[in-house]
């Protein structure tokens, strides 16, 4: 029939084109960059890295895409709009099934796998030691403020600090309060040290050493140290 016609003929072509070129299945996709091409550009891993900003979580993205923001389920602001989650929540609505957090895990550690990629992949980076010491540090910092949001929405977390595969264990416990309060703190007092000061106008946005200092002073003052 004209269907198995069809195949027969895709077939022939696949196997004349494999015959020509050798290579044909060996060829990247064409529609996205390979890990390995990524860390070889500057453009690319400069891209890599704005998306991990992009995904940093404000309070106007609060839960659900901004229906809501944490002012509004406490005595700081009111919400008047029936749809909004904050309602739910002052009308005693709300349970754990509505996983209006969920996001806020789920979009948080998606964020901490990227910055523990970056890290892991700096030293193989060809560039300049002042452009990898700049790298290192926002991996530092985006990793602290990513973890900070966590733990101030749930407390205690599970602390990793590489890219985890299929061989590694992925059911890991969330750590005690001291170490993930110390893991937070360490990641900001290295980007601190590693960030500079401040950057040029085609760079503002960027998190800078006192940008770094600043997130610690408010999670040392939340914590009463």
């Amino acid at each position: 029939n004209n269907y198995m016609k069809k195949i027969a003929i895709y077939i022939s072509v696949l196997l004349v084109l494999g015959a020509c070129n050798k290579n044909i299945l060996d060829r990247g996709p064409l529609d996205k960059y390979s890990d390995q091409n990524v860390w070889k550009d500057m453009a690319l891993i400069n891209m890599f890295v704005a998306n991990i900003y992009a995904n940093m979580k404000t309070t106007y993205d609060e839960a659900k895409g901004g229906s809501w923001m944490m002012a509004n389920i406490t005595d700081e602001a009111i919400s008047s709009r029936t749809f909004h989650s904050a309602r739910q929540i002052n009308t005693l609505q709300y349970n754990e099934s509505d996983d209006l957090y969920a996001d806020v895990w789920t979009n948080g550690f998606r964020n901490i796998r990227k910055c523990n990629l970056l890290l892991s992949k700096i030293p193989e980076i060809s560039a300049t030691a002042e452009v990898k010491r700049q790298l290192k540090g926002e991996g530092h910092f985006l990793r602290a403020f990513t973890y900070l949001d966590i733990y101030m929405h749930f407390g205690r977390f599970p602390i990793t600090d590489k890219v985890l595969t299929l061989e590694d264990e992925t059911a890991i416990p969330r750590g005690t309060e001291a170490d993930c309060i110390k893991f937070i703190l360490a990641d900001l007092d290295s980007a601190g040290v590693l960030l500079p000061e401040k950057y040029g106008p085609s760079d503002i946005g960027r998190a800078t050493s006192w940008a770094a200092l600043a997130i610690k002073s408010r999670f040392l003052l939340n914590l009463e140290r």
